[in-house]
């Protein structure tokens, strides 16, 4: 970009004249709008290398930020290693370590892209762990898994209720591996229906169907428009 930056001023702090020679130096901004992408950024090559450098520091101070009761967001809108704005519902994981929220275009950890209100993981960023990301998929239950694709439809579609044979079932399984859904995984292709439909229709509490408002009732939504909640977890990351 060919700024110049006093070496103190830029995070982490600038090398000096001749130091590491033979390699150019690339400021924070450039390597973030390089190595960062949609699903997660990159994880091999240079760029990957020296955005992990740049990760193990925050370019604002996070003891200072203006958090709200849920600790979901904050007055001065600056988040993850970039200190960019964001949702925390809109692929965004949360530190379990110091709680702030971070981009998913900006971690390094990720196997499949997040979905929208996405919270089943336990993650730990560069800053707290001193070096590479940590994360771990918690293990979902039926009704997770019919919250979290209702969820993540409503937010895409901008509409309440789906079709269960035309928009739910085919979303779940044409991302059934991008779900990763542990040992829920082995479902046969068969019996995946049966419990999806019996998720929707024994959760009435987060739930409703079609026809409850005199309509199909192969038609679900949300009572609320809501990401899934996430129990505590064990050691292997089954709810509690």
């Amino acid at each position: 970009c060919r700024h110049a930056y006093h070496q103190d001023c830029h995070v982490p702090r600038a090398p000096a004249p001749g130091e590491g020679e033979g390699t150019s130096w690339v400021c924070r901004q450039c390597v973030f709008a390089i190595a960062t992408k949609r699903g997660g950024a990159l994880k091999k090559g240079p760029y990957a290398r020296a955005m992990l450098g740049m990760k193990l520091s925050l370019p604002y101070g996070l003891k200072g930020l203006d958090w709200d009761a849920g600790h979901l967001s904050n007055r001065q809108q600056s988040y993850c290693y970039c200190g960019g704005p964001g949702e925390w519902n809109l692929k965004m994981l949360q530190c379990r370590s110091c709680l702030q929220w971070f981009h998913e275009a900006c971690t390094q950890c990720l196997s499949k892209p997040l979905l929208y209100g996405d919270r089943f993981y336990e993650f730990e960023c560069c800053v707290c762990r001193g070096g590479p990301e940590k994360v771990r998929r918690l293990q979902l239950r039926w009704v997770d898994v019919a919250h979290l694709v209702l969820y993540h439809l409503s937010v895409c579609c901008k509409k309440k209720y789906f079709d269960f044979d035309r928009e739910i079932l085919p979303f779940t399984s044409e991302n059934w591996d991008s779900l990763l859904l542990g040992e829920l995984s082995d479902t046969p292709k068969g019996e995946r229906s049966s419990k999806l439909l019996s998720a929707l229709n024994s959760h009435k509490d987060r739930f409703i169907s079609g026809r409850e408002i005199k309509k199909r009732k192969c038609l679900f939504g949300l009572h609320a428009r809501i990401p899934p909640p996430v129990e505590p977890a064990t050691e292997d990351g089954a709810p509690t």
